[in-house]
């Protein structure tokens, strides 16, 4: 009898193992989270009408890409807190974004803690944001939307904010525009991947069963 005991221990332990492995691989796929932040700018103009735009900053750097003729000049400080200068002629608009990837139950702890716009202001909370805006029609009406942005994607669920930020008609030199309310939409995809608990489950039992049958070896 132990001769056909110490094979079956092996093949157990081997099963157990194979299964707590697939259970666990499974739960990592469920907690990985593709995460993106993003901060967008919208420009609408009269087609010939050049402006300059400076903009609130978003408090990082990132990589951007632009649709229409709009370029982006660089950062600047003023008396309302760090702008980025932006041109453009007619309508345009800006996108900065980065991306990363993490596992774990709260994808928002992906996004870094500096990504916030600058120089808004308000007695308790922020109201307003101010914009520097020069063209060559002052009298042209221009309308000015931005905010940031973030998703996040796992295999059964996702979550989207359109993030808060500004939106109105900036006057030549400086003017404020209102705060923007942003608004988040949590789904699922699909129900809950529920393989990992098909593996994990008889693979905890089995592993039990192991260290019990070790720990208290039958009598021959």
């Amino acid at each position: 009898m132990p001769m056909v005991r110490g094979p079956l221990l092996v093949i157990a332990t081997f099963v157990s193992i194979v299964f707590l492995v697939l259970g666990g691989f499974f739960a990592f796929l469920n907690l990985t989270w593709s995460v993106e932040w993003e901060y967008r700018v919208g420009v609408t103009a009269p087609d010939g009408v050049a402006w300059t735009l400076w903009i609130p900053h978003p408090g990082l750097s990132m990589p951007w890409t632009t649709s229409g003729s709009v370029a982006v000049v660089g950062s600047i400080e003023t008396p309302y807190g760090t702008r980025i200068n932006i041109t453009g002629t007619g309508s345009g608009r800006v996108r900065f974004s980065n991306s990363t990837t993490l596992v774990g139950l709260e994808p928002r702890s992906g996004i870094p803690p500096g990504l916030s716009l600058s120089g808004g202001e308000g007695v308790n909370s922020t109201t307003l944001y101010r914009l520097w805006r020069q063209s060559s029609d002052r009298l042209a009406n221009l309308t000015v939307s931005g905010g940031l942005g973030f998703a996040a994607r796992a295999s059964a669920e996702f979550e989207t904010c359109d993030g808060s930020g500004f939106v109105g008609h900036p006057e030549e030199g400086w003017h404020p525009l209102p705060f923007r309310e942003g608004e988040c939409v949590h789904r699922f995809t699909r129900p809950p991947n529920l393989i990992p608990l098909l593996f994990v489950g008889p693979g905890s039992v089995l592993a039990g069963v192991l260290v019990a049958a070790r720990r208290n070896p039958p009598n021959d």
